[in-house]
């Protein structure tokens, strides 16, 4: 991906040989793609600091709980990381 980002465009489905920054430059200069792109970093940045939260306050809650919840809670978390295993095996 990144050595057909900096050859040269030629036209629909046209890559030139050489190297360019001119692609870099037409997205930069791009209000569309510029919109795109921040929305997408703000996503980014969003889900980040929900996940981060999320897993932060999950392990407080078991490093305070009894060692009965700590191994509840982690069956919890680890059995959602089979689902797509067991769903590809039925399917």
């Amino acid at each position: 991906m990144l050595l057909f980002s900096v050859r040269p465009n030629l036209g629909p489905g046209l890559i030139g040989d050489g190297f360019t920054l001119e692609n870099y430059f037409n997205f930069l200069k791009s209000s569309f793609y510029l919109g795109f792109l921040t929305r997408s970093l703000w996503i980014a940045f969003y889900c980040t600091a929900i996940t981060a939260l999320l897993g932060y306050l999950i392990a407080y809650f078991m490093y305070r709980s009894s060692p009965r919840m700590r191994l509840i809670a982690g069956v919890i978390l680890i059995v959602q990381f089979f689902t797509a295993y067991v769903i590809r095996t039925y399917a």
